[in-house]
C-alpha cells in the first residue's frame, strides 16, 4: 500500500497534468470544484496536509478519467 507521501505525490502529478493539458486553470478553480477551501488544496499541494479518501473519491467523481489507481505509484 502506498504511503501518503506517496499518494500525495501521485495527486501532484495528476494535478499539474490537469493545468498543462488546461482542463482546469489554477488551484483555485480545482478547490470550487471539489468544493473545499483554498488553503486545503494548497496543504495537500504542499504535502503538508494527507490525501484522504474522501478527498480522492471527490477528485475522481469531478474527473471521471482519472480513478483512485492512479493515486498509487
Amino acid at each position: 500500500m502506498s504511503d501518503r507521501y506517496e499518494i500525495n505525490g501521485a495527486f501532484v502529478r495528476i494535478f499539474n497534468s490537469l493545468i498543462e493539458s488546461k482542463t482546469i486553470k489554477s488551484k483555485g478553480e480545482l478547490a470550487t470544484i471539489l468544493n473545499i477551501k483554498p488553503s486545503t488544496l494548497s496543504e495537500i499541494i504542499a504535502k503538508r496536509q494527507g490525501v484522504t479518501v474522501e478527498f480522492i473519491q471527490k477528485f475522481c467523481s469531478a474527473f471521471p478519467t482519472i480513478t483512485p489507481n492512479d493515486f498509487s505509484m
